[in-house]
């Protein structure tokens, strides 16, 4: 039995008097952390001018999936569709992150003007790499809060065609009048906008 408890002593003490030199969480930890913001906060500022202004939709490319949302409105095959729609584009007045970018503005369509924004956040191929796509958002309704009813034919086109409630990554060029916006799900494949 004492030898029982020796063991069991000398077998605590061995355990709890090894240390690991290698600390928890790596060095490089906090810095990548700071690097990650230090970038995203950078895009975001790049942005802004880059985004700021009147748009015009010049193409909207729809691959349809099996799904409802696009036999609905009567897109059966791949489709592309030119100058679209027009968006002005504005950061809001109210910005709650450093590192991401809330936008405001209008969508322009079929004679009617619907207000939209979206969240614009650093994607990890930019903040990592340096590559595109730089950004991603979830564009939707800037209707007054209780406001939720789609209330005319159009608003139900943009929505069942996925441009609306629908995410997309963006490309563009800083200085350049062109950004592309790649659909993330409803099957929108490209929309190309062209700055006016």
């Amino acid at each position: 039995m004492k030898n029982y408890v020796v063991w069991g002593v000398l077998s605590l003490f061995v355990l709890t008097s090894c240390k690991d030199d290698k600390p928890v969480v790596p060095d490089d930890y906090l810095t990548s952390h700071i690097d990650k913001d230090q970038v995203s906060t950078k895009l975001m500022n790049d942005l802004v001018p880059q985004l700021r202004g009147k748009w015009l939709i010049k193409q909207l490319k729809v691959k349809p999936r099996n799904d409802t949302f696009h036999s609905e409105i009567g897109i059966k095959k791949d489709t592309v569709l030119t100058d679209f729609a027009k968006l002005t584009l504005a950061p809001s007045t109210v910005q709650y992150f450093q590192t991401s970018t809330q936008y405001e503005g209008h969508i322009e369509f079929a004679g009617k003007t619907y207000p939209i924004r979206f969240e614009l956040r650093a994607t990890s191929n930019w903040i990592f790499s340096n590559e595109i796509p730089q950004a991603f958002f979830l564009l939707e309704y800037n209707f007054p809060d209780g406001y939720s009813a789609v209330t005319t034919k159009e608003q139900y086109y943009l929505q069942q065609i996925g441009l609306l409630l629908d995410n997309f990554t963006l490309e563009t060029t800083i200085g350049q009048t062109q950004m592309t916006w790649r659909g993330l799900n409803r099957g929108i494949d490209q929309v190309i906008l062209v700055k006016q």
